[in-house]
């Protein structure tokens, strides 16, 4: 399933990677495996340290080995290794290794393996092969300002897409995967997939990827006028090459994935 989302500005780095944390917010919160929109959890889980902070400050160095102090109830426990867990996952696949990378697409997936997904969200970034620009000061206000309306437009078409995709009841992983140039893998957190080839039939029910194709409103109207565009207009070559592994591209792993998300789902 294609679907095309017109952006204002080129997608740069700092943008593909706030695209990406968004995707992942909403594929955990939409497929049940949050108790929560992720922003409120991480709230929660930084209320709860800062609490168990100056609780430990309070107690003067005499009361240190007298005073009880208290627990994290098992709930707090897996909330706070949940979002740990997704917080390092943003680390790793961040502005300065997606423009390092030379990555073209992202693959998220939820389900047992990266091969067999229950859900799957494709994000295109370079269609022409380009690397993603990292834009000189990612703290820019016009830079924040865009990636954020891109993250909102992407995820507005993910939700109406998503609504005939069968929501996950059983024990689900989340995987990433970055699409990239045969040669060494990006980062030593990145596993080459030489052989990735995904099933997307799960029984007799077919498991369709989510394809985004990011395009912004000066390349679509460069193309139309019958310009090359920036390597980001919509129709480009890289919508007919396999999903699969190729000669040219290969995907490569994130060694840092989500798992036993149904435990933290049921303990709200």
């Amino acid at each position: 399933m294609e679907v095309p989302v017109k952006l204002s500005s080129p997608v740069n780095a700092y943008s593909a990677a706030k695209i990406f944390q968004e995707v992942v917010k909403f594929m955990l919160y939409f497929q049940n495996q949050c108790p929560g929109p992720y922003d409120e959890v991480l709230q929660r889980v930084q209320m709860l340290e800062e609490e168990e902070v100056e609780d430990f400050a309070s107690v003067g160095p005499a009361m240190i080995g007298r005073r009880k102090r208290r627990r994290r109830t098992a709930t707090e426990r897996r909330l706070c290794k949940f979002v740990h867990g997704v917080e390092a996952l943003f680390k790793l696949v961040d502005a300065p290794f997606l423009a390092a990378s030379r990555g073209t697409e992202t693959l998220v997936v939820l389900g047992a393996s990266p091969a067999r997904p229950k859900m799957a969200c494709l994000l295109e970034w370079c269609p022409s092969h380009e690397a993603l620009q990292l834009p000189p000061c990612e703290a820019d206000a016009q830079a924040k300002k865009d990636a954020a309306n891109g993250a909102r437009r992407v995820i507005r078409a993910l939700i109406q897409s998503a609504l005939d995709t069968k929501i996950a009841t059983g024990p689900s992983k989340l995987f990433v995967l970055s699409r990239g140039p045969v040669e060494d893998a990006p980062s030593p957190h990145f596993l080459p997939k030489r052989s990735f080839q995904p099933q997307w039939r799960k029984g007799k029910q077919t498991v369709q990827p989510i394809r985004i194709k990011l395009h912004s409103a000066g390349a679509v109207a460069l193309q139309e006028a019958g310009g090359e565009g920036d390597g980001t207009a919509l129709g480009s070559v890289a919508a007919q090459q396999p999903l699969g592994s190729t000669q040219e591209s290969i995907w490569y792993q994130c060694s840092c994935s989500l798992r036993d998300l149904p435990a933290v789902a049921c303990a709200v």
